[in-house]
This record gives C-alpha cells, structure tokens and sequence, in this order.
C-alpha cells in the first residue's frame, strides 16, 4: 500500500513539475522518500455521567486522505459497582444502536458490562465512528472518567533540495 501511495505521489508531482531540461551525468537520479508520520489525537473526555437507561456517545470522525494504521486506545472506569458496557460502531451500526438499544451483530470494539477496562480497536478505513458509553440496562445514573486516544500514521513524501542550474559556458 505505501509502495502504490509512494508511485501515486511520484506521478502527481511529475505531472506537476515536468523535468525542464536533461540532467548532467553527475546529477544522479531523481528520488523521493516517503515515510509514515504518526498522528494522535487525545479525545477530552475526562469525567462524566452516564444517565439511567441512557448512553454516552463520543464522535469520533476520521476523514483525512492518507491515514493508514488507525486505532482507537485507552481506558475507561466508574465509580459504580454495576458497571458499563463499551462499544466502538461504526456509522451503519451505531444508527442500528440507536434504533433499538440492541448490540448490533458488528461492531469494532465491546466490553461486557464492566467497573474498569483498556480499549484497544483497529479503525478499518476513514468515516464516522461513535465510541459509546452504555447505561441503558440500569436504573440509576454512573460516572464514569475515560482517557482514549486516536492514532494513525500519514505519508510524508520528502523530496530532494532542487539542484542549482548548470553554469552557463
């Protein structure tokens, strides 16, 4: 994938900046570098409460061109004994959620109902995720505080400096 990225570029910028003139020998050739940059995005999150029969939904919406390697980190605890439920959809199940309150058959990420968990899932491609917070089987409201961070990498292509002209005869 990074080698079609790294072609992908290399065809755009040629388009871009045709060659003016024959390279000297001495010039070499023409190369690009392209590495993976690593991106993360803390969520600010920190304490909240979780209504009775209810959910705590976090968007979470991921649309850059390049990005490759996506997941979704942290962790999650309550001040309750009872619990929650975490769950990571996508856009298709999280409208299915919503609808019926029903865990969707796919999803990217769930915990059982639990006081404290880590939440580790591979985000697939860009779009629309919810990372949600259910309460909904419970009589009674919970706090809960959750640190998750978003981590992806996009390509970087380097070129080299551009070269002085060849001195005139």
């Amino acid at each position: 994938m990074i080698l079609a990225l790294g072609v992908l570029f290399y065809a755009l910028y040629r388009r871009t900046h045709p060659v003016q003139q024959a390279r000297p020998a001495s010039g070499g050739p023409y190369s690009l570098e392209i590495r993976p940059l690593p991106v993360s995005h803390t969520l600010a999150l920190g304490d909240f409460e979780v209504p009775a029969r209810s959910s705590h939904d976090v968007k979470i919406v991921l649309d850059e061109p390049h990005m490759q390697n996506a997941r979704v980190t942290g962790n999650f605890s309550t001040e309750s004994v009872s619990g929650i439920q975490v769950m990571l959809l996508n856009e298709i199940e999280y409208n299915q959620f919503t609808g019926d309150h029903k865990i969707p058959p796919g999803f990217l990420y769930l915990s059982k109902t639990t006081t404290n968990g880590n939440i580790q899932a591979a985000i697939p491609q860009a779009g629309n995720y919810y990372l949600v917070f259910d309460n909904s089987p419970s009589d009674s409201s919970i706090k809960v505080k959750a640190e998750v961070t978003v981590h992806y990498e996009t390509v970087h292509v380097d070129t080299p400096p551009a070269q002085p002209p060849p001195p005139k005869k």
